[in-house]
C-alpha cells in the first residue's frame, strides 16, 4: 500500500493529489490518503483529533511506500516521512512481527527541486515532475528503475 503524505490546504495541492490518486486508482494501486480515508471533521474534539493521529500512523506502519511531497515543506508532511523513516528502523528488529519495510519517496512539481541533507539521506529516492511520476507508478506496478537516475538518493545541498 502507497501512503500519499501531503498538505492540501494551498491552491493547487488538492488538485495534485486529486490527480495522483486518480493515477493510481486508474493503474490499480491501492494508497491511503490521510485526505480521503481519514479527514477531520470541522471543529473537531481532542479524541476526534487523536484518533485521526493514531490511524494514520498506523498506516504509516502498514505502508510499503510513503509518497511525500515536499512542495512546499509542510510540517505534517515532513513528520510523517520522519515517522515513516523511524518505523522501518524499529520494524527492522521486529523479526517475524516485522510489517512491510517502506520505502520513502519524496516528489514535487516544483522544477529542479532539491532536498537538504536530512531528507535526502532519508529518503529512497526522489521524483521531480508528473512524467516521472507516471513512469514510476505505471500498470499496477512500480518501476523502481526511474529512481536509479537519481542514483537512489536526491541531490543533497
Amino acid at each position: 500500500m502507497i501512503y500519499i503524505a501531503s498538505g492540501w490546504w494551498k491552491p493547487g495541492h488538492l488538485d495534485a493529489i486529486d490527480h495522483l490518486t486518480e493515477h493510481f486508482r486508474e493503474n490499480n494501486l491501492e494508497y491511503y490518503s490521510p485526505k480521503d480515508h481519514n479527514l477531520l471533521p470541522e471543529n473537531s474534539t481532542r479524541e476526534q483529533q487523536e484518533a485521526v493521529f493514531l490511524k494514520n500512523v498506523e498506516m504509516i506502519r502498514r505502508c510499503e511506500i510513503m509518497f511525500a511531497r515536499i512542495d512546499d515543506y509542510d510540517p505534517g508532511t515532513i513528520w510523517e516521512m520522519g515517522a515513516a523513516y523511524q518505523c522501518s528502523l524499529v520494524d527492522h528488529w521486529l523479526g517475524d512481527q516485522a510489517l512491510p519495510n517502506c520505502k520513502i519517496v519524496a516528489w514535487s512539481l516544483v522544477p529542479n527541486r532539491e532536498l537538504n541533507m536530512m531528507l535526502a539521506v532519508g529518503c529512497d529516492g526522489f521524483i521531480n515532475g508528473w512524467p516521472d511520476i507516471y513512469q514510476f507508478f505505471q500498470n499496477g506496478w512500480i518501476d523502481w528503475e526511474v529512481l536509479k537516475r537519481w542514483n537512489q538518493k536526491p541531490i543533497v545541498k
